[in-house]
Order: structure tokens, then C-alpha cells, then sequence
């Protein structure tokens, strides 16, 4: 089937048909010259996405995924099972070999038809509304542009909480708040909502937030003080910039490749947050000495809180060259940037 370069009106055969709401406009993919280093690696993690009807036959599988930008089409090295993506001709071609024996180096492309990012964006953002919640919990509505790096052309959007089961490099910001009183220095530590669909109850920081498409990380920072925490803009602003941490992390069948932007804010002692969107359940303003201790002590902490943290106790001087163990946890910080 051929498809034309508009999004249709509806291209999935779902079990109910479902006409997402328009996405944002997207800026089309850059003319690159074919020895352009401009391409994408990444490792996927696909889960139910690629299980076959049988519920015994759910696996994960490792998958290694390189982006051309020439062609505009994603190619997937496929380690696989016949399963729910094959539903999808529309938007996924397959290996012509219908055998549904597991085998090293099959592909998987995006359609050649889904020639700009708006297509990409609309096909693959009508396959995860068709695959649901039940495949895909927590979808929100918010995409996270899929680049090869960080800065450059999206080639298309996807929904946020589609990027881990995909492996997709997303970005995030996460704010550490303090205070400096009678020359001790402490942290204002949120905790989350028990209503949240992702760690529940779970320590975190004063603001952190993921990084959609269309807005700068200084922007976001101020957008996600004021949700978060009630902070003003003329104090949000004043975060500084203080550098990244990354990380891998493998959870059943998702696969996250996070790149987290860290900022500081000193805060006044008269200081109180105020959430405001739901999202925390409380804050108490804590000694960073003691926020120390129970990130190594405990699970208390959402945990890429802790890797943040550890980053500010590195800037602060509460970790030293002669800790055991320093240099090597300072480099783990930035894995994957």
C-alpha cells in the first residue's frame, strides 16, 4: 500500500480506529551528504512490542538501531519474534524471510513513504495509540524528538513514555534547591505524589521535569519551578547551569538512555514551595550531609535523583579525591552523554 506524504486521516488497522490530536510542526530533516557522520546509534529494547500472541512467548529483545538521515528512514538490527509492530505494514517494513525463527541481523525500516518528519511522527504516534496502555503504561501525551544528538533536527516525535521501550536517547532537567544557613548548606527534597504512575511516594528532587520537543533547557527549568514548586520566574531564572549526568538503565522490557541537564539554585532561607500541579506530595528542607547518607543507605530516592545528587556533592566538596571509590563514580556519572 502506498501512502501519500500527508498523514491521512487514519493509516492502522486498530482495534478501534483512533484519530490522534494534530502533532506540533516539526522542522523537516536536513539535505546530508552520504558521508555525513550525522546518524543515530542506539540500542533498543523492545518488549511486548515484538512478542507473539502467546503470553509465554513475551521476551525482551536487544535490538541495535542506526538512524540513517540520507534516506530519512529508521533501519532496526533486529534480534526478534514475529509480533505486534508486523501489524503495522503501513508503517514498518519487515524482511521478506515470514519465518518466525529468532535471527541475528534482520531489519526492520520505517515505511519509504513517511518521507517527513510530520509523517514519522503521526505513523508511529498512531501505532503507540493503538498498542495502548496495556503495552505502553503511562502514555502522556508529551513528545520527546528522536535526533542524533542532542541539538540537532528532529527526524521525528515520539511519545514520551514510548522512548525507553524504543531505547531512544530522551533528555531531562533536574534542579537541586538550597539553602545556605549558619554556614551549613541543605536541600529541599520533594516527595512524590502517590497518585504518580511512575515511583510513587518516592524522594526526588525540588524540580525535575523530561525535556520535550520545542522548548531550550533554561526554559523548561523556569516552566517546571513554577509547576512544581511555585517558584517565580524572576527567581527560576537565576538556576545556574552546572554541567550533565547520564545513565543506562534496564528495567524487564525497557530500556532507558537518560541524559539529565543539572542546575543550582540558592534559595532564600525564607523560602517555602508550593506545588502546584499535583505531582508532589510534600517537601522538607533537609541537611545535604543527612540527604547523603540516606541516598547510601537507603532506596528512599527516585533513582536518577541520586546520580544528580551525587553530582552536587561532588561540587560541593562533600566528596574528596581521597574517598575510596571517587574517581570511579565520578566518571559513572557520565556514561552516555
Amino acid at each position: 500500500m502506498t501512502l501519500s506524504s500527508s498523514p491521512p486521516t487514519t493509516i492502522l488497522n486498530c482495534k478501534h480506529d483512533v484519530v490522534p490530536p494534530p502533532h506540533p510542526s516539526i522542522p523537516p530533516t536536513p539535505s546530508l551528504g552520504m558521508t555525513s557522520p550525522a546518524f543515530l546509534s542506539l540500542n533498543l529494547l523492545i518488549s511486548t512490542l515484538f512478542s507473539t500472541k502467546s503470553s509465554s512467548a513475551i521476551a525482551a529483545l536487544r535490538i541495535s538501531m542506526i538512524l540513517f538521515p540520507l534516506s530519512s528512514r529508521i533501519m532496526l538490527l533486529v534480534m526478534f519474534t514475529r509480533g505486534h509492530l508486523r501489524k503495522f505494514p503501513d508503517v514498518f517494513i519487515f524482511p521478506e524471510d515470514d519465518s518466525q525463527a529468532i535471527h541475528f541481523g534482520d531489519h526492520v525500516r520505517l515505511h519509504p513513504a513517511l518521507t517527513t518528519p510530520e509523517d514519522r511522527t503521526y505513523a508511529v504516534g498512531d501505532v503507540i495509540e493503538c498498542l495502548g496502555e496495556e503495552m505502553i503504561p503511562g502514555i502522556r501525551n508529551e513528545l520527546y524528538p528522536v535526533m542524533s544528538s542532542f541539538g540537532t533536527q528532529a527526524f521525528f516525535s515520539l511519545e514520551r513514555a514510548a522512548a525507553p521501550y524504543f531505547g531512544i536517547k530522551a533528555y531531562g532537567v533536574h534542579m537541586n534547591g538550597f539553602v545556605e544557613k549558619d554556614g551549613q548548606k541543605y536541600l529541599w527534597i520533594g516527595k512524590r505524589d502517590e497518585s504518580k504512575s511512575t515511583y510513587p511516594g518516592m524522594l526526588d528532587h525540588l524540580v525535575a521535569g523530561g525535556l520535550p520537543y520545542g522548548i531550550s533547557c533554561g526554559d523548561n527549568i523556569v516552566k517546571e519551578c513554577e509547576e512544581e514548586a511555585g517558584i517565580v520566574k524572576s527567581i527560576a531564572s537565576q538556576a545556574i547551569p552546572v554541567g550533565v549526568v547520564s545513565y543506562m538503565d534496564i528495567d524487564a522490557y525497557r530500556y532507558k538512555r537518560d541524559v539529565l541537564f543539572c542546575y543550582d539554585l540558592k534559595l532564600p532561607e525564607s523560602f517555602v514551595p508550593k506545588n502546584q500541579d499535583g505531582e508532589v506530595g510534600s517537601f522538607r528542607l533537609i541537611p545535604v550531609q543527612l540527604v547523603a547518607n540516606v541516598i547510601q543507605k537507603t532506596e528512599f530516592f527516585k533513582p536518577n535523583c541520586n546520580l544528580v545528587i551525587i553530582d552536587f556533592l561532588f561540587r560541593h566538596g562533600y566528596l574528596k579525591p581521597e574517598d575510596s571509590g571517587y574517581l570511579e563514580l565520578l566518571h559513572s556519572l557520565r556514561k552516555v552523554a
